[in-house]
């Protein structure tokens, strides 16, 4: 019984390596670090309507979409809301927050049963001390976002 979990466990971070390989974001790692990121990184399912980052809270991970579609909103100060993207598989979100060491700037919610990869941020911390390339990537897809916000 034992032994078919771990079979399991194999597939399931060999999957995810295979899916980080494709990612634009992660390509300059390389298999090792990738292997490394994909052993750390956890996937989770999600029904649809169900809001995976609040605007405000605390930046705590990356996600990676791998399936599905979630939705971006905003709130201003007025509580006015406006939809700033809708998202799809190998999209990321949750990065300005970990990058700019601020609060979420939004709030993502699935439009739809969606898989994700969610990577903590001392796991993305770590990353991105051994990758200048990667944290480039990441800085540049955060600041690229922030202008969608102003």
């Amino acid at each position: 019984m034992g032994r078919r979990k771990e079979v399991s466990g194999v597939r399931t971070l060999l999957d995810r390596l295979h899916f980080l390989a494709k990612v634009p974001v992660f390509a300059s790692l390389g298999p090792s670090g990738r292997l490394d990121l994909a052993s750390r990184a956890q996937d989770i399912a999600v029904e649809a309507d169900q809001e995976l980052i609040r605007q405000g809270d605390p930046a705590d991970a990356l996600y990676l979409v791998r399936s599905g579609r979630v939705r971006v909103v905003r709130e201003d100060e007025d509580g006015a809301t406006s939809e700033l993207a809708e998202l799809g598989s190998g999209a990321t979100f949750g990065e300005m927050g970990l990058l700019f060491k601020r609060p979420r700037t939004a709030t993502v919610t699935s439009v739809e049963a969606t898989q994700l990869v969610m990577v903590p941020r001392q796991v993305i911390e770590e990353v991105l001390k051994r990758s200048f390339h990667v944290g480039l990537a990441l800085e540049g897809l955060a600041s690229e976002r922030a202008e969608t916000l102003r």
